[in-house]
Formats: structure tokens, C-alpha cells, sequence
């Protein structure tokens, strides 16, 4: 499988990579993965790596992986871009072993030309052996970093609205809870195989619980549960669960039509196929605008 994806990528003059790390069951491991356009302009995609992360996420452990992975696809000089979340770690190992392009140089005196060769021409970093954090050093370079535009826009839903619920005392305790009664149906739902049937049995719909990393599972789990607001007392009632109130459920209607335009964007930024770098200005000011 990998002999046959490096002959393919072989005919790829320029490529994207994107990188995360996550950890399950106590265990880390680092994801790469790698996008190109082929002839006929249908964006191809395909898993370089999942690998085991041992020990801590630092920055320099990352870079080193990284150039280890890049270099056995022999993508080191195709690479556009390398796309990764907002971590401070990423942010640090593209910050000293990365390729950067000065903000002064786009100005009207000098031609795209000069970056367009640094972009194709990035040095070559040299082979990792199995050893990688003796092997960094100042003599290899990652490609340019672009932070995940969806992780970034998801981070309005999730960070931002934490500070504006630790400004507003009213609006904060109205949000916790609500929120808080939405988790325990959650958690009741998730971890009792007689309260899910309860509500499948209630709500005529199988449940859904919003995944910890992705603030648009959130916003789909109470739209699902709004989609039988009617029965949310009754649901309650047959889980075991103390009443909402009227106006926790109130404001559950308007958070949702207060972050549809959000949550929309990210599914639109999400696309596998259909979703394209030229897609992301119009889709931030259609956000704006709603």
C-alpha cells in the first residue's frame, strides 16, 4: 500500500498535508494525512500515518515526526501547506523549524513569483533515523502552517461564548442550566441501555451526544433534542431526570438560532470533496452578514 500511494503521489507536483494528535485509552497517537488535486481536478485524499506518540506532545517531537513522514512519501518538496489545530504546541514546532514568508515581502514592489519559489522550493530535510529527537536540528525545515480555519470558527462556538458566559452572571446562570440539563440527558442516554430506549420510545428518534473536541456535535445534540421540544418533559419523567423549565428551554431555542449560521459554515468548511480553499472568505462573510 505505501509503494503504491508514493508511485501516485510521484506524478503530484504540489500537495497538502494536515496533522493531529489525540490520545485514547492512554495512549497517543499522531495522525497525517494528504490531499492533492489530480488531472481530471478531483481532489484525491490518502492516510500517511497513524502512528504511536510516546511521551509528551512537544513541539520538537512533533516537527521531528513530521519530516520523519513527509520524507518517506518523498513529499518534502511538494508540500504547500501543512494543516494542524490551534494547538500552542504546532504553533511552536512550525514557529522555529517551519518556512516562513517575511509580511513585508507582498507588498507592490515585489512579484508573488518570489514566494511561489519559496513554496516549491523548500529545503530538504535530511533522513530521520529511529531516533528522532537526537536527529532535530537546524538543518531541516517544515513546510508553511495554516491553522485549521473550521477548528478556529469552532472556537467561537465553544471558547467565546465561555467568556461571554463568565462576563454576563444573568446569562450565565441561565446557560449552565440549560446546558446542564441537556448533559444529563446525555450522560443518563450514553451510559444506560434502558434510558436510550426510553428515548427512542419518547423522542422517536435515536439519541445523539455531542463529542468533546467538536462544537458542532453540540449544536446538532440540542437541535435534536428541540426537534420534539414538546416531549422534553416527558422525557424527563422517563428517565429520571428533574423537569426543565420553561425558560431553560427557551433559551435553548434561541441559542440554536443564534449559532445556525455557525454551525452551517462548519459544515460547509468540513466538505471532504466539495470544499475548497476559495470557499472559506465567502462562507466567514455569509457568517458575518447572518
Amino acid at each position: 500500500m505505501r509503494s503504491k500511494l508514493k508511485d501516485e503521489l510521484a506524478n503530484t507536483n504540489f500537495v497538502c498535508t494536515t496533522a493531529d494528535v489525540w490520545s485514547s485509552s492512554h495512549r497517543s497517537f499522531l495522525g497525517v494525512t494528504v490531499h492533492w488535486v489530480n488531472l481530471n481536478l478531483v481532489r484525491e485524499s490518502a492516510a500517511l500515518a497513524c502512528r504511536r506518540f510516546i511521551s509528551s506532545h512537544t513541539y520538537d517531537k512533533i516537527a521531528a515526526h513530521l519530516v520523519d513522514i513527509h520524507s518517506t512519501f518523498d513529499l518534502c518538496d511538494k508540500i504547500r501547506l501543512t494543516v494542524t489545530d490551534n494547538g500552542s504546541n504546532y504553533a511552536k514546532a512550525f514557529a522555529e523549524y517551519g518556512i516562513t514568508v517575511d509580511e513585508g515581502v507582498c507588498d507592490d514592489t515585489v512579484e508573488f513569483a518570489d514566494v511561489d519559489f519559496v513554496l516549491a522550493n523548500p529545503p530538504v530535510p535530511p533522513p530521520i533515523t529511529s531516533n528522532l529527537e537526537e536527529e532535530l536540528s537546524d538543518s531541516f525545515t517544515l513546510p508553511l502552517h495554516h491553522r485549521c480555519s473550521s477548528h478556529t470558527l469552532s472556537l467561537v462556538g465553544s471558547t467565546d461564548v465561555e467568556k461571554i458566559v463568565a462576563k454576563n452572571p444573568i446569562y450565565g446562570r441561565i446557560h449552565r442550566a440549560a446546558m446542564a440539563k441537556c448533559s444529563a440527558i446525555w450522560n443518563k442516554v450514553s451510559r444506560s441501555p434502558k434510558a436510550c430506549e426510553e428515548y427512542t420510545s419518547v423522542m422517536n428518534s435515536q439519541s445523539l451526544c455531542p463529542c468533546p473536541t467538536r462544537w458542532n456535535s453540540l449544536y446538532d445534540s440540542v437541535c435534536s433534542l428541540l426537534k420534539n421540544n414538546a416531549k422534553l418533559k416527558e422525557l424527563c419523567t422517563a428517565t429520571g431526570i428533574s423537569q426543565s423549565k420553561d425558560v431553560e428551554n427557551k433559551f435553548l431555542t434561541e441559542y440554536v438560532d443564534c449559532m445556525q449560521p455557525i454551525a452551517d459554515s462548519l459544515d460547509r468548511l468540513q466538505g471532504n470533496k466539495e470544499c475548497f480553499m476559495g470557499d472559506l472568505i465567502p462562507t466567514l462573510l455569509r457568517t458575518r452578514q447572518t
